[in-house]
C-alpha cells in the first residue's frame, strides 16, 4: 500500500543538504494501523511531512500503491492520501458536519455541491467517529477530544486509502489517548485502510498499533510489530540514557532505580503483590524470592497485607503504611 523507497529526509540549507533521516525502506500495508515513535527531535514531523508530499526529499521516493507521490497532481494526491497535522483547526465556528464535508472537496464540482454519495460519506465519516449526535455542533464548543475526532471524520469524509495522523494525541488526556488509538484501531480495520500516526504514546503504541516504525538516534528508522521490536531489543534504541531502561515484562520504558542495600519478599494475591511490589521498587528496594538476613517477607491478601518482621508480624489495610514502616525500618537498618 504505502512504501518508502531509500528515502531520506531532511532540509538544504545554503545549498548543503542536512539529512534527518536516511535509507528508509519502510512498508505500510492495508488494514494496518502503524505508529512512527522515537525522541522529540529525530524527526517524525519532518517523514511526516515528506510522506504527505509537503516537503520534498532529499533521496528516493515515496510510494502508494505504486504511484510516486510527488509526481501526483494535488487533486491526485488529495484522492489517496489524507492528513491530519497537529495544528487545530482555525475555522471554530463551523460546525462538525461542516468540517467533515470539506473532506469531500477532491470530489465536488466548482460550486462545492455535495452529491448523495458525498453526503453518504459524511455521514459515515461521522458515525465511525461517534459524531454523528455532535454533527451540527460548533467546533468551538468541543473538548479537545472531540475536535481531534472531528478532524479524523474530516479525513476519513475524504475516503483515501492511506491516513497521516501527526502527534493526534498531543493536546489529549490519558482516556482520550486511550480512546483515539482505539478508534484509528478500528478505523483501519473495518475501512481497509493504511494509517500512519507519529506519536510519543509508546504504550499506547505497543498496545494498539500492527506495525511500528522506530526512528533512534543512529537516524535510521527499524519497523516491525510491536512484539518482535521488543523480542528483538530493537526497542532499547529509543533512548540513549543509561538511567532509562526497558521493563520487558511490563512493556514499557522505567526510570533505573539504583537499589539500596535493603531486599523484601514479597508474596501472596497477584493483583495486591503487583502493586506493593511497584511502591517497593519506587523507593528503592531490591523484590527477592526468598527472605534473606533480615527477615522481611510481605504477604499480600485481597484486603489486607501482612508484614513480618522475623519476630514481629504488622498488618495494614492499605499500601501506603506499609512503605512508612518500611522506611522506618530502612532508617534503623
Amino acid at each position: 500500500m504505502l512504501r518508502t523507497l531509500d528515502l531520506g529526509v531532511g532540509y538544504i540549507i545554503k545549498g548543503k543538504k542536512e539529512n534527518v533521516l536516511g535509507g528508509l525502506d519502510l512498508n505500510l500495508g492495508r488494514s494496518e494501523l502503524c505508529t512512527l515513535i522515537g525522541p522529540n527531535g529525530i524527526g517524525k514531523s519532518t517523514l511526516m511531512r515528506t510522506i504527505s508530499g509537503v516537503q520534498k526529499p532529499l533521496t528516493g521516493h515515496v510510494e502508494i500503491d505504486g504511484q510516486d507521490v510527488l509526481a501526483l497532481s494535488a487533486v491526485e494526491k488529495s484522492k489517496i492520501l489524507s492528513v491530519v497535522f497537529a495544528d487545530r483547526p482555525n475555522a471554530l465556528n463551523m460546525t462538525v458536519r461542516e468540517l467533515a464535508n470539506i473532506g469531500r472537496a477532491p470530489y465536488t464540482n466548482w460550486m462545492g455541491m455535495l452529491s448523495a454519495r458525498d453526503k453518504f460519506a459524511v455521514e459515515n465519516a461521522l458515525e465511525c467517529t461517534k459524531l454523528s449526535e455532535l454533527a451540527n455542533r460548533k467546533l468551538y464548543t468541543l473538548s479537545d477530544g472531540q475536535k481531534q475526532r472531528a478532524m479524523i471524520a474530516r479525513a476519513l469524509a475524504q475516503d483515501t486509502p492511506v491516513m497521516l495522523l501527526d502527534e493526534p494525541t498531543a493536546h489529549l488526556d490519558l482516556p482520550n489517548r486511550i480512546e483515539l488509538f482505539e478508534l484509528l484501531g478500528k478505523i483501519a480495520s473495518d475501512n481497509e485502510k493504511s494509517i500512519l500516526v507519529s506519536s510519543h504514546e509508546l504504550d499506547l503504541a505497543i498496545q494498539f498499533s500492527d506495525r511500528i516504525w522506530m526512528a533512534d538516534h543512529s537516524r535510521a528508522v527499524c519497523e516491525g510489530i510491536p512484539e518482535d521490536l521488543i523480542w528483538r531489543k530493537d526497542i532499547e534504541g529509543l533512548f540513549d540514557n543509561e538511567s532509562i531502561v526497558f521493563n520487558y515484562q511490563a512493556g514499557r520504558f522505567e526510570f533505573n532505580r539504583k537499589e539500596k542495600d535493603f531486599s523484601v519478599c514479597v508474596k501472596g494475591d497477584e493483583q495486591t503483590r503487583k502493586w506493593v511490589e511497584h511502591a517497593l521498587i519506587r523507593i528503592g528496594v531490591a523484590i527477592v524470592d526468598q527472605p534473606t538476613e533480615n527477615g522481611l517477607e510481605i504477604d499480600c491478601q485481597e484486603s489486607l497485607i501482612d508484614l513480618k518482621c522475623k519476630n514481629r508480624t504488622f498488618s495494614f489495610d492499605n499500601i501506603e503504611k506499609v512503605l512508612v514502616q518500611i522506611k522506618l525500618l530502612m532508617n534503623n537498618k
